[in-house]
């Protein structure tokens, strides 16, 4: 096992340009590590840079000062690195409407080019697992709020991610 961490932040910032022209900092000076293995919740009120963490180690967000690295990786400059290898659960769905819940599970296997059988039979087997057999193919319309979240956790764990990041 390597002694450098999963994922790292060091002296990370980000700030936000409000409508009116000023600013807004979401994180501050943040540093801290993570170990591969660990399992880390991060708790905090309303507003206090959780989602802000979570997106610029998914790298969604670029920092506006200091570093983040994810497997000795940048996510935000290296973000094709990525693909296949971290699994998201966002606090919504993040559902495609015009794809069922089949493939919205396969959606990921499909972007890293698994074959269509087998990543159609790696979607019916998450589905299944997470309670959602004969829901197929119906889209997320016709889902209620917690099946909707179960398509998208199905969808993160497909891949066989080396690392889940959920937000909530």
């Amino acid at each position: 096992m390597s002694d450098s961490p999963e994922i790292a932040f060091e002296n990370v910032s980000k700030t936000f340009t409000r409508p009116d022209g000023g600013t807004f900092e979401a994180v501050r000076d943040l540093s801290f590590t993570i170990a591969r293995g660990e399992l880390v919740a991060i708790l905090g009120k309303t507003g206090c840079g959780k989602s802000t963490t979570f997106n610029l180690i998914s790298g969604l967000l670029k920092p506006s000062a200091g570093s983040v690295r994810v497997k000795g990786h940048d996510p935000f400059v290296e973000f094709d690195w990525f693909r296949g290898k971290v699994g998201i659960v966002f606090q919504n769905d993040r559902l495609m409407p015009w794809r069922s819940a089949l493939d919205n599970v396969a959606l990921g296997l499909e972007l890293n080019k698994v074959a269509r059988d087998e990543r159609l039979a790696i979607a019916r087997a998450w589905l299944a697992k997470l309670g959602l057999a004969g829901h197929e193919n119906d889209f997320p319309h016709a889902l209620s709020g917690g099946m909707r979240q179960r398509v998208s956790i199905a969808r993160a764990f497909a891949g066989k991610p080396e690392l889940l990041l959920c937000d909530e």
